[in-house]
Parts: structure tokens; C-alpha cells; sequence
């Protein structure tokens, strides 16, 4: 995002986003059809009103909406996805990088870099998943990356979906414990990420799955 209309259009995308979740989560608890529409009309008028506030304040403030925190930010879960994260960090030499992760002890090995956590959380766990969509999607906003890369799976997988509502370039490594197929997160970042790679050679058949060698 360089522009603040790039921004309005973004927030536009990330207010109809949170509705759409916040209703599939509220529908899968099986919470009243018209709470779920109150609170969606509450979103959207909160939104519309801070506009306006937005459109009114903008000429008496400076704000410098190319400040970025980080060149790069890096996700991935605990375990192997970490690891090999870890192994493409030459790469990231010279940069502006900041980490996230699901587990607050992976802050050692990447000391001198800014490290965030969020919540453990999968599809069984619906109110951690929550949380960590919002924890997300706050970091991102905060830090303004240029590139999200992930190595997976489920913080990785919602940093690309955010990063691509905002206009970030992002990158998905598939873990290379997927020898036979994609990973179900892969696959679905297949559809969302700017690039896609897969550490197996025979599996890069589609033109967006690009080899390039293995990370282990």
C-alpha cells in the first residue's frame, strides 16, 4: 500500500472480510441470523463514520503513509515449518525483518529481529482461530511490510489472505513433508499467494508452482 486511496480500497476489502468471518464463525455456533446482521450493520457504519472523520482530519494532519516497520515479515508454526524458515534467512541479509510465530520461546533464534506471537490455532479451535486472525492482521497493519513469506501452516496461511486483501506481495514455501501432493494450506494458497513453491520437482505442474530446490 503506498496510497492512501490504495488504503481506503484496502479497508474496504478488510471490512467485508471480517464481516464474512465473523458471520461463517457466528453461524457455526449457531448465534441468531438478525444479531449477526446488527453487528454487520454496526461494522459498517462505524467504518463509514470514521471515513468521513478520516476525510475531515486529513488536511490538518501529516501523516506518512509510506512508513513502513518492516521490509519483510516472516510466519510460520512451531516445528518443522520454523525450521525450515530459519534455513532462508541468508536471504533475508541486509532487510528489515520481523517474525511471527505461535510460540513465544522461538524468540531465541532469531534474536536482533522483531518476534510476535499469536494464538495456537487450527480449524478445531475456533475462538483461538479468531483471535489469531485479529492478531494478524494487526501486525501486518502495524509493520506495512513490503512481502509476507510463510513456509506454512495456519498463521502463514492467514498472513497471505490479509497480505493479498492489502496488496502486499506474498510467497508460500510449501514444507517439504509434502512429497506426494501439496498441503491443504498450499493448495489453498495456490489461489492467493503471488508465488507458490514446492520443495519436490515433480510436483511443480502448474504453472504458479515453481521449483527452485529444497530448503532441508
Amino acid at each position: 500500500m503506498y496510497q492512501l486511496s490504495d488504503i481506503y480500497k484496502a479497508t474496504w476489502r478488510s471490512v467485508i472480510l471480517h464481516i464474512i468471518l465473523i458471520s461463517a464463525f457466528a453461524l457455526s455456533i449457531q448465534v441468531a441470523f438478525e444479531l449477526i446482521f446488527i453487528y454487520s450493520l454496526i461494522v459498517l457504519l462505524a467504518f463509514l463514520c470514521s471515513r468521513s472523520l478520516c476525510s475531515i482530519l486529513m488536511p490538518l494532519i501529516d501523516l506518512d503513509f509510506e512508513e513502513r516497520k518492516a521490509n519483510i515479515l516472516a510466519i510460520a508454526s512451531v516445528g518443522g515449518h520454523w525450521i525450515e524458515l530459519l534455513r532462508i534467512m541468508p536471504l533475508f541479509k541486509g532487510k528489515s525483518v520481523s517474525f511471527i510465530s505461535n510460540n513465544q520461546s522461538l524468540k531465541e533464534t532469531v534474536l536482533g529481529y522483531s518476534f510476535h506471537t499469536v494464538p495456537d490455532a487450527n480449524k478445531d479451535s475456533k475462538f483461538k482461530l479468531l483471535g489469531c486472525i485479529m492478531k494478524v492482521s494487526a501486525y501486518i497493519l502495524f509493520l506495512r511490510p513490503q512481502v509476507i513469506i510463510t513456509t506454512g501452516a495456519a498463521p502463514g496461511l492467514l498472513g497471505i489472505l490479509i497480505g493479498k486483501i492489502l496488496g502486499i506481495k506474498t510467497i508460500w514455501i510449501d514444507s517439504i513433508a509434502n512429497a506426494e501432493k501439496l498441503s491443504l494450506s498450499g493448495s489453498i494458497a495456490l489461489w492467493l499467494a503471488d508465488r507458490v513453491y514446492t520443495q519436490w520437482e515433480h510436483l511443480a505442474v502448474q504453472p504458479k508452482l515453481v521449483y527452485s530446490g529444497n530448503v532441508l
